[in-house]
C-alpha cells in the first residue's frame, strides 16, 4: 500500500484519494509548510509528498525540499507549480523531486501517476528480472566457446569504427535495464562494452555480480576497470568512487575510451540516473549517437519535452544525434498517441523503434515455446535499432 501525505491547502486531492484501496492517506491535507516537517518527523516511512509551491508559510519551496530530503531521503516529493517556470523546475530535478505537475493538472491524471508508478510492486519485479538475469549470466560465463570458427566470424562481423552511445530518459525509465537487455540481445554480431556512468545507483555492478574495480593508485588507466562478463560483454564499473573521491575527471573520459575503443563494436553508456545533472551533458557530447527512452502518456511526453528542452537549449547537444525509442508502454497507449501524432509532438526527434513494457519483464531466457517467442521479439526490436542506427541515412 502507497502511503501519501498531501501539502496543498486544498482537501480535494486528499479526499478523492482516500477512495482508493491502494492508498494509505496518512494524515489531512496540510496547510502550511511547517505543518509538513511536523507530518514527516513523526513518520518516517511515507512514500509520497504531494506539495503546493503556493502552501502557505515562511519556507520557500526549494528550501522546504532540502528540509524533507534531511528528514526521508527516499521519499518521493512530487510539486504541483502555480505555472511554468524553467528555472524552479531545473533547481528542483537537481535536487532529485520525483516528479513536477500544475496547477491545472487533473485530479484523475495525478491519481493515474500515483496508481502506475507504485514502487513497491516495481521494486518486486525489478528484484526477480535482477535474480533472473544472475541466474542466467552465471551459467553462460561456466561456458567456454571459444573456437577458431567464432573467432573467424567476429572479425566477419566487426563494423568499420565503434559507436559510442548514450541511454537516457527521465529517472525511473528504465536505462540501465535496456542497456544490458541491448548488449545481450546484440552480442552474437557485435563486441559491446557497457560503461556504469549512472554514479548515484551503479547497478551493472549488481546485476553482473561484480564487484567495483577500486584501484589503490592516483592514476587513472580505463584499462584496469573493463571486467569481461560473457562472451563479447564487457563492463566498466567502479568509476562512481573515483569520481567522488575526486580521482577521475570526467572530461579526459573521452580521451580514455579514445584508447580502447577499437577493441569494440559498442561502447554503450548507461547515464546518471538524474538527466539533469551536468556531467551527462559531457558524456552526451562524445556520444556518437544517444538513444532518448521515453514512455507514450501525457506525463512522460510532458517530462520527455522538458528534458530534451534542457538537452537542446542549456546544454547545445546536437538533435540529429538524439533518437527516441518508444519504451514500457501499452498497446492501449497506442489508441491515444500514435506514430504520427508522436512524430508531430517530437518534430525534431527520429523515433526508430519501440518495445513494450510486457516484453522486458520476460526477456529472459527459458525453454517454454511462450517465453522463446517473446525473445525473439526482442531480439528483433535490439537489431532493428542497431540497423537503424548504422543505416547511412541515420548519420549525421
Amino acid at each position: 500500500m502507497i502511503k501519501i501525505v498531501t501539502a496543498l491547502g486544498n482537501p480535494n486531492l486528499n479526499n478523492e484519494l482516500k477512495k482508493y484501496r491502494e492508498f494509505e492517506i496518512i494524515s489531512k491535507d496540510i496547510q502550511y509548510t511547517d505543518g509538513v516537517i511536523e507530518v514527516l518527523e513523526l513518520n518516517a516511512d511515507i512514500d509520497y509528498l504531494i506539495i503546493s509551491e503556493i502552501l502557505e508559510g515562511q519556507i520557500s519551496l526549494e528550501n522546504l525540499v532540502d528540509i524533507i530530503y534531511k528528514i526521508n531521503r527516499k521519499i518521493k516529493i512530487v510539486a504541483i507549480l502555480n505555472e511554468k517556470n524553467i528555472q524552479l523546475e531545473e533547481k528542483l530535478l537537481r535536487k532529485g523531486i520525483y516528479d513536477i505537475l500544475y496547477d491545472k493538472t487533473d485530479l484523475i491524471e495525478i491519481i493515474n501517476l500515483l496508481k502506475t508508478r507504485n514502487i513497491e510492486s516495481l521494486n518486486k519485479e525489478l528484484r526477480e528480472e535482477i535474480e533472473n538475469l544472475k541466474s542466467i549470466i552465471i551459467k553462460k560465463k561456466n561456458k567456454k566457446i571459444f573456437t577458431k570458427n567464432n573467432e573467424n566470424i567476429e572479425k566477419k562481423q566487426k563494423i568499420k569504427e565503434c559507436k559510442i552511445i548514450g541511454i537516457t530518459g527521465s529517472r525511473g525509465i528504465g536505462k540501465t535495464t535496456f542497456s544490458i537487455i541491448l548488449a545481450n540481445y546484440i552480442k552474437n554480431k557485435y563486441k559491446i562494452l557497457i560503461l556504469d556512468f549512472d554514479f548515484i545507483n551503479s547497478d551493472i555492478n549488481n546485476i553482473y555480480k561484480e564487484k567495483d574495480n577500486i584501484k589503490k593508485t592516483n592514476d587513472f588507466f580505463i584499462e584496469d576497470y573493463i571486467t569481461k562478463v560473457e562472451d563479447n560483454i564487457s563492463v566498466i564499473t567502479g568509476l562512481n568512487s573515483l569520481y567522488y573521491s575526486e580521482k577521475l575527471n570526467i572530461e579526459n573520459l573521452k580521451y580514455e575510451l579514445n584508447k580502447i575503443k577499437d577493441n569494440y563494436d559498442y561502447i554503450i553508456i548507461d547515464t546518471y540516473s538524474e538527466l539533469t545533472f551536468s556531467e551527462n551533458k559531457i558524456v552526451f557530447e562524445m556520444c556518437d549517437k544517444i538513444l532518448f527512452l521515453t514512455g507514450i502518456n501525457n506525463l512522460e511526453i510532458q517530462k520527455t519535452k522538458k528534458l530534451l528542452n534542457i538537452m537542446w537549449k542549456n546544454w547545445k547537444i546536437n538533435n540529429k544525434k538524439i533518437y527516441m525509442v518508444l519504451y514500457k508502454y501499452k498497446i492501449i497507449d497506442l489508441i491515444f498517441f500514435n506514430e504520427i501524432n508522436l512524430k508531430n509532438i517530437f518534430k525534431n526527434i527520429k523515433i526508430i523503434g519501440k518495445m513494450k513494457y510486457q516484453h522486458i519483464s520476460n526477456i529472459y531466457i527459458n525453454k517454454s515455446f511462450k517465453n522463446m517467442l517473446i525473445n525473439i521479439l526482442i531480439k528483433k526490436d535490439c537489431l532493428s535499432l542497431i540497423n537503424k542506427i548504422n543505416r547511412s541515412d541515420f548519420n549525421e
